[in-house]
């Protein structure tokens, strides 16, 4: 009967949470915003699907990317966001509501697999306090709308969280070979995953003291699928490239638009964002490739962007000091850096109110004993990834449903404390 009882209340807790992406979407959002742009397309991933519908393939027309205005077959973005658009357009037409009321309903899912986390980890108060508060925050509502990558990557990250927490409670091959597809998959959306076998494997080693040989067995196969998976598309770059390029590339160029951000930000919120930092950045880019394009072989995409990659190497080796300042201050961008000074504050409120309890629920956590050290891992993964590279708050919403889970604990630790009190 209890069982019983709890069921309903996820049942409504993911019906909240389709009906609040539900009317945000189509409701809420084409009322307060008047001139929104339903097809804003930031990185060119709906161009690359048009271009991939029409038989061009992964394809960027002449002027259709900001960086290199001419046509090619490109390299810098990864492959299965827009394929996904291509096959929901395939099936249902280029219907936009269509595409943005599958991710509501990806995210909906997100939901019950956030659920299964924090009740895993901890207990069905945590679980349900976590999904609630996943299915009412701005940040997760705010994605499917739009055409970004965003809700398949929340979701793919939570079931890599998952597998990646039975891993740590079973070394079994079953939960490698999951784990090793889904970093696949993930790579695909976005490649900001590729090193993370190697950074998991430590915190394996550290847990399985006494079991090295199985943990890296586990290593290996969680590598050797990660790598099949993105196998195809690192033969499609090489074939267009004649280069090795396992997912994208343009690690140097987002290095240096980083920079712009962080060193044209105070810590403060006094006119912070994104927004101007990043038009100088792409101002500076395009003297560069003025210049470069005399010296490379017509301006090929793989040239170009190596030159920048050289170019953040260089940077590295003269400005040292500089780099760990810009890890500082990134590692506070990282968290609720907007594009606008309105848009930073307003997402600075909603982390705070998060960032704050969840201190505290990691605090309880470990005070407690339980479980958090996969969840702990993962969050500390995505600061060091993007606090060196670009940091802004957009960045840090994948990982945010793990923050949300902490500080469900900490409230409710806090409140049972306080009663007894």
């Amino acid at each position: 009967m209890y069982n019983e009882k709890i069921s309903y209340k996820l049942i409504g807790i993911l019906f909240l949470t389709f009906m609040v992406g539900f009317l945000y979407c189509f409701i809420i959002l084409p009322n307060i915003q008047n001139n929104f742009n339903i097809e804003l397309d930031g990185e060119q991933y709906n161009i690359i699907a048009q271009n991939i519908y029409q038989g061009k393939g992964f394809f960027f027309d002449k002027g259709q990317e900001p960086i290199i205005s001419d046509a090619r077959y490109t390299l810098g973005r990864p492959p299965l966001y827009p394929y996904f658009l291509v096959l929901i357009y395939l099936i249902f037409g280029q219907k936009i509501w269509i595409v943005q009321l599958i991710q509501i309903v990806i995210s909906t899912v997100t939901g019950y697999v956030i659920y299964k986390i924090a009740n895993k980890i901890f207990e069905e108060r945590v679980a349900l306090f976590s999904a609630i508060v996943y299915g009412i925050h701005p940040l997760f509502f705010w994605y499917p709308p739009r055409l970004y990558t965003e809700t398949i990557l929340i979701f793919l990250l939570a079931i890599i969280v998952y597998y990646t927490i039975l891993l740590f409670e079973n070394l079994s091959l079953k939960h490698s070979i999951m784990l090793g597809i889904l970093l696949g998959i993930f790579n695909l959306v976005k490649s900001s995953m590729l090193l993370f076998p190697l950074y998991i494997v430590v915190g394996l080693l550290c847990f399985y003291t006494y079991q090295k040989r199985q943990v890296i067995k586990s290593f290996l196969v969680i590598n050797i699928l990660m790598a099949l998976i993105i196998s195809p598309w690192t033969l499609r770059n090489y074939i267009v490239s004649d280069h090795f390029v396992p997912v994208q590339i343009g690690i140097g160029l987002q290095f240096f638009r980083g920079n712009s951000i962080v060193f044209n930000n105070k810590a403060g919120l006094l006119k912070s964002s994104f927004n101007e930092p990043l038009a100088t950045s792409l101002q500076e880019e395009q003297i560069i490739l003025n210049q470069l394009r005399i010296n490379t072989k017509q301006g090929k995409e793989y040239d170009i962007f190596n030159v920048f990659d050289e170019m953040m190497l260089e940077w590295l080796v003269n400005n040292p000091k500089k780099f760990l300042k810009k890890i500082v201050k990134g590692s506070l961008f990282f968290w609720y850096l907007g594009s606008t000074e309105f848009k930073t504050k307003l997402i600075l409120i909603t982390q705070l109110l998060i960032l704050i309890p969840s201190i505290v629920g990691m605090y309880f956590s470990l005070k407690d004993n339980k479980k958090v050290l996969p969840l702990m891992l993962v969050i500390l993964y995505f600061l060091l990834i993007h606090a060196p590279l670009v940091a802004v708050g957009r960045y840090a919403v994948p990982i945010m449903p793990y923050m949300i889970i902490f500080a469900a604990y900490g409230c409710l630790n806090s409140f049972k404390k306080l009663i007894k009190s």
